[in-house]
Parts: C-alpha cells; structure tokens; sequence
C-alpha cells in the first residue's frame, strides 16, 4: 500500500503493523523528533522511539487491532534526543487487516500555558489572602485608635 497521501498532514504519523513494527512514517516525524530519516530509520518499535513507562504502544496497538477501533492514549510525557520534554497524545486507529496508524498529537504547548495558568491562579489566591489580612489589619488598627479615643477622652476631663 502507497502511505505517501499521509506526508500531506502536518502531525507525526506512523504506520505500523500488527505486532508494532514501523513500516512507515511522514515527513513530519523528522521535524517533530529532530532527526534525520536516517536515525528514525534505526528505530524500529515506537516503544523505542518514545521512551516512558507510563504507556506502552505495543499494549495499544494489541488492543486497537482486537476491537476493531481507535484507541486513544493518555498524556504521555517524554524527552527528545535533545533534552526537550514534551507531552503528547498518541491516538492508535486501525487501517486494515494488518496495519494501524498512529497520530501523535503535541500537547506540549497547552500543558506550559496550562501549568502557567495555575501559577498565576495560586500567584492571584496569595496576593488575595494578603490583601484580607491586611484589610483585616487595618481595620484592627481603626477599632484599637477608636477604643483609645474613647477612653482617653473621659479622662481628660477628670
């Protein structure tokens, strides 16, 4: 089978077999991994291209191949060959009898803002809490001159 009409789409895609061998992948894979076709061409299992122990292709693909239907993976973190980590989302869907594609999906990007935004948000409820007791503070300060005040007063004119 020609996989060439998958060079067209602009996210990694792999093809491979039922046992998880790697027949074919786009041109995107090169930019994607930062490695040229010929250090790609030396990984013949996704398993050790994308090397973490949370998630395990080769179980995917089994279970894709079994049901007949797209299997979708957790947030799978790993590392580049460059040190760059990256979070992404495998989604295995069978082609035919003996072939099954796999879309990586980069979700490196929305995790950064996402972990950016829940800084901010804690940065936000601390600075709040802050503001209160020193609201609190100040108003502590008022009631202690107003008691003072009053109690002075009398005792000037005694």
């Amino acid at each position: 089978m020609n996989y060439q009409q998958f060079d067209q789409l602009l996210s990694p895609l792999f093809v491979v077999n039922k046992e998880g061998k790697i027949l074919y992948y786009n041109h995107i894979c090169s930019t994607f991994f930062q490695a040229p076709p010929r250090i790609l061409n030396k990984f013949e299992w996704l398993d050790d291209l994308i090397k973490q122990s949370d998630f395990s292709f080769k179980e995917a693909i089994t279970k894709a191949n079994k049901e007949e239907a797209a299997v979708v993976s957790p947030e799978i973190e790993f590392e580049k060959q460059n040190h760059e980590k990256l979070t992404i989302i495998a989604k295995v869907i069978p082609l035919d009898k003996e072939n099954l594609v796999v879309n990586i999906l980069d979700f490196s990007i929305e995790k950064k803002l996402h972990d950016k935004y829940k800084e901010q948000i804690n940065e936000l409820r601390e600075t709040h809490e802050q503001i209160l007791k020193a609201d609190k503070l100040t108003a502590l300060g008022e009631m202690v001159s107003g008691i003072s005040h009053e109690i002075s007063s009398p005792l000037m004119i005694v």
